[in-house]
């Protein structure tokens, strides 16, 4: 390793001269999804949401079509404890994204952002986010053991009153669900909890006129309303 490629120039969260590797480590996850699943996949969000200006480019050139990366209102640490990505700045309801596919702006792209559901700062000024480092009435999360049930049914509600069509995004890992395979559920007691939190905000979502669906299949539906608006 050569000290050009620690330089600290950074493309959102990955480092610039780390951006090819990136997309030789993206096709290589989609080869091997191909190949053991049978189809290739197109949707597509980071681990960690590590994503950079990059690697919408990448995805797009993998065929992807649909990214959920990104998480507005927020501002990550990075492994180096530097602030990026920085997402304080993206839009809270899907977009095209920009030039060279750019998941961090609107544009031109046909590769869609279906940005996580994160409430403003404010907005929900006596909720109590248990994600590390919240803060009371700071940003809020549609995720379990991030927002209690009470915060989930007020985000369903505030997202559900809109007039812009903005979908509700969570964000888990499907890991949450096994005792001590995660931070989130180290016990039976904590799974148990945390099914009920899905439990409750879906059967309430659904109440509120919400219709599950999949990132690929929201992207047909995204696309067909655009073509005939």
């Amino acid at each position: 390793m050569t000290a050009e490629d620690v330089l600290p120039d950074h493309h959102g969260g990955v480092p610039v001269s780390y951006t090819h590797l990136e997309r030789g480590k993206l096709a290589a996850l989609t080869e091997l999804f191909r190949k053991r699943i049978g189809y290739s996949p197109t949707s597509f969000r980071a681990g960690r949401f590590g994503i950079g200006h990059d690697t919408g480019r990448w995805l797009f050139e993998l065929g992807y079509l649909v990214d959920s990366s990104v998480v507005p209102h927020v501002c990550l640490r990075n492994p180096a404890h530097e602030e990026r990505p920085d997402f304080r700045a993206c839009p809270e309801l899907p977009y095209w994204t920009g030039l060279d596919h750019d998941l961090f702006t609107p544009g031109p792209s046909s590769l869609l952002e279906v940005p996580v559901t994160v409430l403003a700062e404010g907005v929900l000024p006596t909720a109590h986010p248990m994600w590390p480092g919240a803060q009371c009435g700071g940003p809020t999360w549609f995720r379990p053991f991030y927002s209690d049930a009470q915060t989930l049914l007020d985000i369903i509600r505030i997202v559900g009153s809109e007039d812009s069509g903005r979908p509700l995004v969570m964000m888990f890992h499907n890991i949450e669900v096994v005792p001590n395979a995660s931070p989130y559920s180290r016990s039976e007691a904590e799974v148990t909890r945390y099914l009920s939190l899905l439990d409750t905000a879906m059967r309430a979502a659904t109440d509120a006129g919400f219709r599950p669906v999949t990132l690929s299949e929201y992207e047909q539906e995204f696309r067909q309303t655009a073509v005939g608006a």
